[in-house]
């Protein structure tokens, strides 16, 4: 590495221009992110923190360059449409690519109903003459909408999830405006929560040295969109009496746009300094000047990104390997046309799944040195790269075409196939072993349930995921315990020291309607009360450990309700079930809802009565749960069901019925309420509705899969 290179400062413009076509930004310097940067980390509240600091002129650090690294490509910008050619790009960026990404998402403006666009950022004109300053510590009210969450966040601190009803709202708000999508997309959706929002790339693009330029923007078609959404807002909450002030009328004000001038003119003075780094190129006279040079780039990008926000360390070994092997998204990623789980996760089980198929043996999770070895030149090196471009993507598909849902009505939606990816991965990987193993072609209905059955069994229910399938690598490839997984057996899985009891459902309907009698007699004869699900799984009959350890689990499962409602799930959009950082904000098109609300048995400032607690240990189940699309979920608040199923539209009843999955003369026992759970008749009632509706459920899952074979 050369002697460090003076700091540059570059604009907040020149930097945006690095992924947005910003002809007027130009700059000697055009960095970009090397194949071995991790993706975009930052949440929403970063980003709308960022750019408040940056119009109130607080320092927000310096960015970290090198001279452009000789093999590794430069990642396409998400943004725009900035010209990717490989020959103009003279630097890379090695720290500070969030700060980056946040800058350049400012400037961009889609086209309005762009379907490809996953974020944009807002900006609220009048936010804090309705949200006021006492919910958050920011001047500016900047506002992220992303594809999980096309309606946008709170005017929190933190910029959390708004309220069910809130989304409600929107919906039919963007209904009205926007038509009816399965899914809202970003480039149609204004944020709920802003008074009078604007798109930031709409300033940004007419900001120049001498003021915005009012008429562009004015003229801008998003501006009518917006004004068109801001009416029909305010005709969806009923309030007819003031008319909802227009964007287009507000822009018109001079004073406004001296306001809004004021506010955005650090945008234009701001620079951020850049330290930039040089790297000497290969000694093409020494045989390892290559490998020292990759290396060297690979541990001063491992020593930077441990501070700043916490690399996942699976990201990390994925920049390393991109390091070494950065054709592998254009080669291997690149074939794959829907991932199922992250990059890095997908590329760390196809390089370990290579290895297993070379040594027939069990490989644990790489590491950081194993990967230097293996693409130093390593034995291994050409043998992994061919599986991973030519059988890895097969082996994808493989899973796609075979164990989803499509045609096979058995099959998994691919939120669980992402959810088994992201928790249970050891079992993905047993799926790609399998894939080999059947030559990439069809497979039987036998098969296909059995592979399945094994995978659910292990994902939902066992103590230790991965030493039950360390057991079955162990089967696979010892040859003194050798034994074809069309022959692993329930006893094969629960292994040591007895993970669990999978009970058949006609004995699962048995010691649960036991465990019921027991407790409503308990309370009849004497002050015994049940609080929790433990206490009652094990009244009378502490040795049955193993039991209450697999009901409680099957309890609470609501994934579950995920498989059993598959049908209705599956053709749900506009979502992306691989990415894991999205489902912190529940990246995914339902809820799972309770038939029987809790504020139903809600006893606060009026007392329990006799059967409440016990009420309550079935109302928290799954057997008073179902999976429904945001739009239905919740629109009932804390109503009751048997009402709104009666009032509900012939398409969200058929679809309520089919989750339902008992007969409709079962519905009324949902209408307890904390009165009613006094009488031990209507508390029967419901516990033996909610019991035999999750009874059901189970029994449902247990034939789906033939799981009875495996026992």
């Amino acid at each position: 590495m050369t002697a460090s290179k003076p700091i540059v400062t570059l604009s907040l413009p020149q930097i945006a221009a690095w992924q947005i076509d910003l002809p007027q930004a130009k700059s000697d310097i055009v960095a970009r992110l090397p194949a071995l940067q991790r993706g975009a980390v930052w949440k929403p509240d970063q980003i709308e923190f960022l750019w408040d600091s940056i119009l109130r002129c607080f320092p927000i650090g310096s960015i970290l360059l090198s001279n452009r690294i000789e093999g590794q490509s430069s990642k396409i910008s998400k943004f725009g449409e900035a010209n990717p050619n490989e020959p103009l790009v003279t630097h890379h960026i090695l720290d500070g690519q969030q700060r980056c990404n946040a800058i350049a998402m400012a400037f961009d403006l889609p086209e309005y109903s762009n379907s490809r666009t996953q974020t944009m950022l807002w900006y609220d004109l009048k936010g804090d003459d309705e949200w006021g300053k006492a919910a958050h510590s920011r001047k500016f009210l900047f506002r992220v909408t992303t594809s999980a969450h096309p309606w946008g966040y709170d005017v929190d601190e933190s910029s959390g999830r708004i309220s069910h009803s809130q989304m409600e709202a929107f919906r039919k708000t963007y209904q009205k405006c926007c038509g009816d999508d399965q899914y809202p997309l970003v480039a149609k959706s204004i944020p709920w929560r802003a008074t009078l929002p604007i798109p930031v790339g709409l300033l940004l693009q007419n900001l120049t040295a001498e003021g915005f330029n009012w008429d562009e923007i004015i003229r801008n078609p998003w501006v009518e969109k917006i004004d068109n959404w801001l009416n029909t807002r305010k005709e969806k909450q009923g309030n007819t009496q003031e008319a909802e002030q227009s964007l287009s009328g507000y822009l018109e004000s001079p004073d406004n746009q001296q306001e809004i001038t004021a506010a955005f003119s650090p945008v234009l003075d701001t620079v951020i300094p850049a330290i930039t780094i040089a790297f000497n190129p290969p000694d093409s006279s020494n045989e390892n000047g290559e490998g020292n040079f990759i290396e060297n780039i690979e541990l001063i990008f491992s020593r930077i990104n441990n501070r700043g926000t916490p690399i996942d360390q699976e990201e990390l070994r994925y920049s390393m390997i991109k390091a070494y092997y950065p054709d592998v998204e254009k080669k291997v990623i690149g074939q794959i046309k829907k991932l199922p789980v992250s990059e890095a996760r997908l590329i760390n089980l196809g390089i370990r799944a290579a290895l297993m198929r070379k040594y027939q043996k069990y490989q644990p999770i790489l590491t950081p040195q194993q990967i230097r070895d293996i693409f130093k030149d390593g034995a291994d090196k050409d043998a992994i790269k061919n599986y991973l471009e030519e059988k890895f993507p097969q082996a994808i598909k493989w899973i796609e075409d075979h164990l989803l849902y499509k045609d096979k009505s058995f099959g998994l939606p691919p939120y669980l196939r992402s959810s088994i990816a992201w928790r249970s991965q050891e079992v993905f990987l047993w799926w790609i072993m399998l894939a080999a193993e059947f030559d990439y072609s069809e497979i039987s209905e036998k098969d296909a349930k059995r592979i399945l059955a094994i995978s659910l069994i292990i994902h939902w229910f066992s103590d230790s995921k991965d030493r039950v399938c360390r057991q079955l690598w162990h089967l696979q490839f010892t040859p003194e315990a050798r034994k074809p997984w069309q022959e692993w057996t329930f006893d094969d899985l629960n292994i040591e020291d007895r993970l669990f009891q999978l009970t058949k459902p006609e004995e699962l309907k048995e010691k649960l309607e036991e465990k019921i009698n027991a407790a409503f007699e308990a309370m009849e004869n004497s002050n015994t009360d049940f609080h929790n699900l433990w206490q009652l799984l094990t009244y009378r009959n502490d040795e049955d450990l193993r039991f209450a350890n697999f009901a409680s689990k099957l309890w609470h499962m609501q994934e579950f309700l995920v498989y059993i409602q598959r049908k209705q799930l599956c053709d749900m959009s506009g979502y992306d079930p691989s990415n894991k950082t999205l489902w912190e904000t529940h990246n995914r098109p339902w809820d799972y809802d309770h038939m029987l609300p809790s504020a139903a048995l809600n006893a606060q400032g009026k007392g329990l009565r006799k059967y409440t607690s016990l009420c309550k240990i079935f109302q928290r189940g799954i057997g008073n749960q179902m999976a429904l699309p945001f739009s239905m979920n919740r629109s009932k608040s804390d109503g009751d069901f048997v009402q709104h199923y009666q009032n509900s539209e012939n398409e969200e009843r058929e679809l309520i019925k089919s989750a339902f999955a008992l007969d409709e003369d079962k519905l009324d026992a949902f209408s307890l309420t904390l009165d009613t759970s006094e009488d031990q008749a209507a508390a029967e009632k419901y516990i033996q509705a909610t019991n035999k509706r999750l009874i059901k459920l189970y029994q449902q899952w247990f034939n789906d899969l033939s799981v009875e074979d495996l026992i």
